[in-house]
């Protein structure tokens, strides 16, 4: 398993991770709530933003996507995901 940084090549599989989700739908979110924009703008703009994936075998298994506020000096998660066969073992963490 492998950590990595986001790449605009990654962002129909973080799409399709974060709206097929049921985690992340139905709280007050139509399905499908995730758009491509958001997805590659919070990849290209790494001033404000940290887009980690983790993959296992070339596959992306884990998204992360966080605010970075760095003259406030905070961050905060917006999404993280680990697919569901292979949640518990300490990917999450690692992202």
């Amino acid at each position: 398993m492998k950590i990595r940084k986001g790449q605009i090549k990654d962002t129909r599989v973080i799409l399709n991770i974060l709206n097929n989700t049921p985690e992340l739908q139905g709280i007050g979110k139509e399905s499908g709530f995730y758009t491509k924009d958001f997805v590659e703008g919070s990849i290209k703009d790494r001033k404000m933003n940290l887009v980690l994936v983790a993959e296992d075998k070339g596959k992306i298994i884990g998204v992360l996507i966080s605010e970075i506020w760095k003259n406030k000096k905070y961050s905060f998660f917006g999404d993280l995901v680990v697919l569901s066969n292979y949640r518990s073992k300490g990917i999450g963490t690692k992202l």
